[in-house]
């Protein structure tokens, strides 16, 4: 098995200036995310897609390669990240001259996560030959119950997320995840589609529960 790591870091970012350079805890943000990667021994390549030569730099210095910057229009405040993660894969397949099996997305900005969560999570992902597995965590409250809309002026529950037919949800019921950007594992096809509704579409998508407390940039 040929195994790929991703790690997408823009260099602007209107949230937090320079976030992915910022340091914590007296390294990078993003060396967390670099060296957890590498400390797996599960990756042939740990390799960073970005539009900013100084975070390349920085991410090469913590054992991560990245040879080339990603495309401008990858990198806008409007851009989606399946194309820059689907961008990096074709990169590196060209680069490296062979196929990769399996891509493992991790963002810079989730520095708390464990080794052997990564490990349990790909783990997880072949167990079930899966197409695509994200990350979540229980949702502290009923998610039917988080959704509201306004009309007339006026803010409400929204409807149809309590009704479905003659079934009434209650506070208690139905049980729901909020996704983290922590891990995100594909198999090649959703990785190189072109379409970009491709983790909605895949034929088998799983969960890999974490823990609830995340830090989060």
């Amino acid at each position: 098995m040929k195994n790929l790591c991703t790690i997408c870091m823009r260099g602007g970012s209107k949230g937090v200036s320079h976030k992915n350079l910022r340091e914590l805890h007296g390294k990078p943000l993003m060396a967390y995310t670099i060296e957890r990667a590498l400390e797996t021994a599960l990756f042939d390549h740990v390799v960073v897609s970005t539009d900013s030569e100084k975070i390349a730099e920085t991410a090469r210095t913590y054992g991560a390669e990245a040879w080339f910057l990603r495309h401008a229009d990858l990198a806008t405040d409007e851009a989606a990240k399946l194309p820059a993660i689907r961008h990096v894969f074709q990169e590196s397949e060209k680069h490296y001259g062979h196929h990769f099996d399996v891509l493992m997305d991790m963002d810079a900005t989730s520095p708390l996560r464990k080794v052997e969560d990564i490990i349990e999570a790909y783990q997880q992902f072949i167990n079930e030959d899966a197409d695509i597995l994200i990350t979540a965590c229980p949702a502290r409250k009923n998610p039917y119950f988080n959704m509201v809309e306004r009309a007339n002026g006026r803010i409400q529950l929204e409807a149809k997320a309590l009704t479905m037919g003659e079934i009434h949800f209650t506070v208690q019921d139905g049980k729901g995840g909020s996704p983290r950007g922590s891990i995100e594992v594909l198999a090649p096809d959703p990785a190189a589609s072109h379409n970009e509704r491709a983790f909605e579409n895949a034929d088998a998508s799983f969960e890999y529960e974490l823990e609830p407390v995340m830090l989060r940039f």
